[in-house]
């Protein structure tokens, strides 16, 4: 009576770094003006195995529905070094290559085992429990277990609530990655080191080893059936992560600068370092309603309206470390530009607008989604900017021919980019505005925000996909 399954998987990505139009100054009117700056790689392999059935329990309405689980992964992850000339003296410009010294090949493994059990004392009350334990090659263990309950009211409307914990162990790249790359920080350019947590450097500046974020989340809401066809869930959520791996502020001035140049690093003007020196709570809701058409001959069509909204706060902010205080840097390790970047950044809500229209082996899905306001901080605060709610349309097309299936899509089919950044006019406390403004795009050649648009700024996303089930 015991239903199994059980599955191998395995994923790779490779990422080549060529900088071009640029040049490498040091090299003088000689140089080169495309660059190999080196690659990055990543792989992982799971193996996994599900076993459920339904368990006999006299005292349950239907019988416990038990799943056990166990899973073992491996994932690795490698920096390449770039060609000599990328990184020689400051590199290429924007982008130097990664360096010798940057190269790293390594890898980890978890094994992880789960139970999981739902039964119905009353046949109008589902209670569910679950626990999962995890053992990591490079962090050590942690268990973490989720309760659930939903109460049918009567037929057209029912009560559920979770309350759990949760984990997320520091990826490899968080541990291990470093290079060196141009940002602008209040218009002008400065070289920032992004250096592993474990070197000496940023240990000198105040980096601790990672350790896995920890959540409490809590979920209670409702479904709805008002009428045939239709149906509306809505859920209130709180989510409290301890310990949560950000990226440090970016660590400048001409101390830094200094420190960095007597332990081998010339040139470079700023150095950060992931950590995990912040706590956080979001809180927010869904809401999503669904509506079933039966088109007889013409199929099916499914819509969907949802809706989201939540808000990021700071909890905590953890201390500058003894290490950092002791070099008489005088820096914050987390201060104004990364908490916009948590709090700010996301968009407060978001809408979604979506149909499934299927016929015989065809279907064809269209998102429409509209992403909300948000906002980019600036380490001086007149530079701040507002952005406006933007649309993106995704649609894709597939074909189910026996055990093969086809599909071909579009990501932001109608090619939206997010709103540019400005030239702001400093107004000074007497309300004078300064001769010329601030171009907190650097003359256009940065124009978009540092990572914060929420749907990024490469365009349209062509994709096809092929895959066969046995």
């Amino acid at each position: 009576g015991w239903a199994w399954d059980a599955s191998v998987n395995y994923g790779q990505s490779d990422f080549d770094f060529i900088i071009s139009d640029t040049l490498n100054v040091q090299l003088g009117a000689t140089s080169q003006k495309i660059f190999d700056a080196g690659a990055l790689g990543a792989d992982q392999t799971v193996f996994n195995l599900d076993l459920r059935n339904n368990l006999d329990v006299s005292w349950l309405e239907s019988g416990l529905n038990a799943a056990f689980g166990a899973e073992y992964r491996r994932e690795g992850f490698n920096i390449n070094a770039g060609e000599p000339n990328s990184y020689f003296g400051t590199g290429s410009q924007v982008f130097p290559g990664f360096r010798p010294s940057d190269v790293i090949d390594t890898s980890r493994h978890n094994y992880a085992a789960y139970a999981d059990f739902e039964g119905n004392p009353i046949a109008a009350l589902t209670l569910g429990a679950a626990l999962r334990f995890e053992d990591y090659s490079d962090f050590g263990n942690t268990t973490s277990g989720k309760l659930s309950a939903r109460f049918e009211v009567n037929e057209l409307l029912a009560l559920r609530g979770t309350a759990g914990t949760g984990f997320r162990a520091p990826n490899l790249q968080q541990q291990f990655y470093s290079t060196t790359s141009t940002n602008f920080i209040n218009g002008q350019p400065f070289d920032i080191r992004t250096f592993p947590v474990s070197s000496p450097v940023a240990v000198a500046l105040g980096a601790e080893p990672l350790k896995a974020e920890k959540t409490r989340n809590y979920s209670l809401g409702f479904v709805l059936q008002p009428i045939d066809k239709l149906s509306i869930t809505v859920d209130a959520y709180r989510i409290n992560i301890d310990d949560r791996i950000v990226l440090s502020e970016n660590l400048t001035g001409a101390a830094v600068t200094n420190f960095l140049a007597t332990r081998g690093f010339a040139g470079v003007t700023g150095g950060r370092y992931f950590t995990n020196a912040v706590e956080t709570s979001t809180k927010g809701f869904d809401v999503i309603g669904r509506y079933n058409f039966n088109l007889n001959d013409y199929g099916t069509l499914t819509t969907t309206i949802a809706y989201n909204r939540n808000e990021t706060d700071i909890d905590r902010v953890a201390p500058n470390p003894a290490a950092l205080s002791a070099a008489n840097l005088a820096l914050q390790r987390i201060g104004r530009v990364e908490i916009g970047r948590i709090t700010l950044a996301p968009p407060r809500d978001k809408l979604i607008l979506g149909s499934d229209w299927y016929i015989g082996d065809f279907g064809v899905r269209l998102n429409a989604t509209r992403y909300g306001s948000y906002q980019l901080l600036s380490a001086n605060p007149l530079q701040d900017e507002s952005f406006k709610p933007e649309w993106v349309v995704d649609l894709s097309v597939n074909y189910q021919w026996n055990n093969l299936n086809f599909a071909l899509g579009a990501e932001n089919l109608n090619n939206n980019y997010p709103e540019r950044l400005n030239k702001i006019l400093l107004t000074d406390v007497n309300g004078f505005q300064s001769s010329s403004p601030i171009d907190n795009s650097f003359n256009g050649i940065l124009p978009y925000a540092r990572g914060e648009a929420p749907f990024g700024f490469n365009g349209k996303f062509y994709y096809a996909k092929l895959s066969y089930a046995f």
